[in-house]
């Protein structure tokens, strides 16, 4: 940790001095949602009000002018904070967020809505929902947002912060819609910007909190619509044929999921339809509701993450690899694809975010591509065929070896980009863009590998990005990805430190990973603090063995290689159980360190 033994005392009396210990509450540790980013030692400061901020920061700021840059404290704002269900943490799973000090901006000063007279232009707190701020403003305002995230948990100020996106032919990036922004700057001065401001477009592309801490943004909305969706299933060739007769460009929002099964022959087969495309079309408000169940919806969503943490599917998965085939032909892409097309129409906010619930034992790989536009009745999308074919490919020759890397789905989402800065949706003139998530539980057998792999083949076959809430590794040459953005985006924000008096050495906001990003001097962010290691003991090998065989009889297709795999899961039992202490199956206790896994399909 870059915070010294003189700097925990200066800000332990500055924190409970009479200006500040009002206004927030202090913890220590901190995780992201998904557990992936741990940091013991962090301090969590929940912000009520922007004096508070200001104060907190201008504070920061004379701690950091007498130390050298690889010391310095590093300051950066999360989401959570909000409330005890889980839904207000952090979704991002990349080290952008790691600092000594994480502020967390849960007072009513970031989460207010409010409309701009005479305009479709809304101020929106920085620490709002995203799915919270479509039902006020369908609700109130009579507007959507024309584009958003499916997850309607991430804040507004952090999918706009990197770069992140919906679906929508005609879309920007989430960040395409901010027109306007407020910063609470590293001197402690808050200032407010907009497209007026010469370097608007190269800040707004993904800002990653470099320029500041965002406390509102100003949002350009559409008239209120409904929505309708038509979901219909398909085998992963007639997708592909789909892609190439225009699939992404006859409906205004298009999005598609795969669900693998690892059969040989998948690529060729047109009976397994384990392919579901989502196609969104505006329609007005007055169109009736059909098929309109969101509380219905919601309820199942939330039954399969409780039926999936029952038996611990995911650990199952880890434990027994070869089950996952017939857990994918025969649970996973039944319950995500269904067997039957469907049609409904409902307000937008809830078809937009129809996904409620999310599992937080997940890794993914998610690479943004561009997509050249082709002229009509000339085979499209060739960029997206050729990804989902090395996909499937890839996952065979993995097969092969006893490995099933994926065991969610692959997603496929189609817009129109943002240009500028560090966007992970800038493309050349005359393309769309792509992005292509794959998704998986963790630790599973093989996908670090698929992983490695997917991420070469989108940034060096299909000169792509990685997404910047989702995957940014620290031995990557950013430069190299970026050209020339990246040298705007450095020489832009050494413009706005100077304007500012800021030293970009010092920055409180570049984070190891930033810094790394940009080559300044890293500041180092080692905890002190241990956290114990999360021991299998021989109870617990049981019940994961025994709900195993369980499972194996539920998902089994009566083939001789279920059988193989229930022998060995037997074998497993009797093995354990000879040398358990307690062999009955009792579940474990949950640990405080010990995930909650769930096996719903994202």
């Amino acid at each position: 940790m870059s915070l010294s033994s003189d700097d925990k005392k200066k800000l332990s009396r500055f924190l409970n001095s009479p200006i500040m210990r009002d206004q927030i509450t202090v913890t220590r540790g901190w995780k992201n949602f998904m557990k992936t980013q741990k940091q013991a030692d962090a301090v969590v400061i929940n912000i009520d009000s922007r004096m508070a901020l200001h104060s907190l920061i201008h504070e920061i700021n004379a701690l950091n002018k007498d130390k050298n840059a690889n010391e310095r404290i590093i300051l950066r704002a999360a989401a959570g904070g909000r409330d005890k269900a889980g839904h207000s943490a952090s979704y991002s799973a990349t080290q952008c967020v790691n600092a000594d000090i994480i502020v967390r901006l849960t007072g009513n000063d970031f989460s207010k809505i409010l409309r701009i007279p005479n305009s479709n232009v809304v101020r929106v707190g920085a620490s709002v929902q995203i799915g919270e701020l479509d039902k006020i403003l369908y609700d109130k305002y009579d507007l959507v947002l024309p584009t958003a995230s499916l997850i309607p948990y991430v804040t507004t100020a952090g999918l706009a912060a990197s770069g992140g996106h919906g679906t929508g032919r005609d879309q920007p990036s989430f960040a395409g819609l901010v027109c306007g922004m407020t910063l609470c700057l590293e001197n402690g001065e808050i200032v407010h910007i907009d497209k007026t401001h010469p370097d608007f477009a190269t800040i707004i592309g993904a800002n990653n909190g470099l320029f500041g801490v965002v406390l509102d943004m100003d949002i350009e909305c559409a008239p209120k619509m409904k929505l309708q969706c038509v979901m219909e299933k398909r085998s992963p060739i007639e997708f592909m044929e789909e892609v190439e007769n225009g699939l992404f460009d006859h409906d205004p929002y298009v999005s598609a999921m795969y669900v693998p099964t690892y059969l040989p022959d998948e690529m060729t087969n047109r009976t397994v339809n384990n392919v579901i495309i989502y196609r969104w079309r505006p329609v007005p408000v007055d169109t009736k509701d059909v098929n309109y169940r969101p509380c219905l919806d919601d309820f199942e969503q939330r039954i399969q993450i409780e039926l999936g943490s029952a038996i611990n599917v995911p650990e199952i998965l880890r434990t027994y690899p070869k089950l996952t085939p017939f857990y994918l032909r025969h649970i996973s892409s039944p319950l995500s694809v269904g067997d039957k097309e469907s049609l409904s129409v409902g307000p937008w906010y809830d078809l937009m975010h129809y996904r409620t619930s999310f599992p937080d034992d997940l890794d993914e790989i998610c690479g943004l591509f561009p997509v050249k536009d082709q002229p009509r009745r000339a085979p499209q999308g060739a960029e997206i065929v050729k990804a989902m074919k090395h996909a499937i490919t890839l996952l065979d020759e993995h097969a092969k070896r006893g490995e099933y890397p994926v065991t969610y789905a692959m997603y496929f989402r189609f817009l129109q980009g943002t240009n500028g800065g560090l966007s992970i949706t800038d493309v050349p003139e005359g393309h769309h863009v792509c992005s292509m998530d794959l998704t998986t539980n963790e630790n599973i057998k093989g996908f670090a590998k698929f992983k490695e792999n997917m991420q070469n083949f989108f940034l060096n076959e299909l000169q792509g990005k990685l997404h910047w809430g989702k995957n940014a590794p620290m031995n990557l040459d950013y430069e190299k990805i970026y050209g020339q953005r990246w040298q705007e985006t450095k020489t832009t924000l050494e413009r706005w430190h100077q304007a500012n008096n800021i030293n970009s050495q010092k920055s409180m906001l570049l984070n190891p990973l930033l810094s790394h990003v940009f080559r300044y001097p890293a500041p180092s962010l080692e905890d002190t603090i241990t956290l114990p290691a999360n021991v299998k003991n021989t109870d617990k090998k049981y019940y994961i063995a025994a709900n195993a065989k369980k499972f194996a009889a539920a998902v089994s297709d009566g083939s001789d290689e279920c059988k193989n795999i229930q022998k060995e899961i037997n074998a497993d039992i009797n093995r354990v159980k000879s040398g358990s202490l307690f062999p009955s199956p009792k579940r474990p206790t949950d640990t405080a360190n010990e995930k909650r896994s769930t096996c719903v399909i994202l």
